[in-house]
């Protein structure tokens, strides 16, 4: 966990939180390392450690950042007289996570990405919870709609009536406006 580098950390559009994308290198995190992530910044809080939001020019950035390549890398994009805010302190929940290349490019780096809340957002999560007890493919798979096997998807006799009546229907309206078919069918990795 030691070995992390932080990537790019942008607010989310609704403002609940935020995300990061970090190199860990060839590990794949779980829930222990989620529970170690979080613990930390909660210290934080509970010493009341001041949150501090600083302003520094490229060329502090850079010693601020001299381990991370990645950062280095974007902060050698800006231009020279670029002011760059930094982030001190800041206590957060980690909601769900997933993974994204560097710079959107697969021939980079994998990186982990983790959506984080600030605490004072607990809601959210609370909503997050709700939301897992409608997720289709737990429903799907409950009303014998779909069924899943290792890493391919099936659907079952009345996922498959419901699948084709939808394709019915999506046909249909691309007929009455206009538009002609046309598919792409993914093999997957083979």
């Amino acid at each position: 966990m030691q070995d992390c580098k932080l990537c790019i950390g942008p607010c989310t559009t609704r403002g609940e939180g935020f995300y990061y994308d970090a190199f860990y290198g060839d590990l794949g995190l779980n829930d222990e390392h989620f529970k170690q992530i979080e613990k930390k910044p909660l210290e934080a809080v509970g010493e009341k450690q001041p949150f501090e939001r600083i302003e520094v020019t490229c060329d502090h950035a850079l010693e601020i950042f001299s381990g991370n390549k990645f950062t280095i890398e974007i902060i050698n994009d800006l231009p020279a007289d670029k002011t760059i805010t930094v982030y001190r302190c800041v206590p957060w929940l980690i909601c769900a996570a997933s993974s994204a290349y560097w710079k959107v490019d697969k021939n980079r780096e994998s990186l982990q990405r983790m959506a984080y809340l600030i605490p004072t957002r607990r809601e959210y999560l609370l909503q997050l919870e709700e939301a897992k007890k409608y997720d289709h493919r737990i429903l799907g798979v409950k009303q014998e709609l779909i069924y899943h096997h290792e890493w391919s998807w099936f659907f079952l006799t009345h996922g498959a009536r419901i699948y084709n009546k939808l394709m019915d229907f999506i046909r249909n309206q691309y007929r009455d406006r206009g538009y002609q078919e046309v598919n792409f069918y993914s093999w997957g990795f083979l």
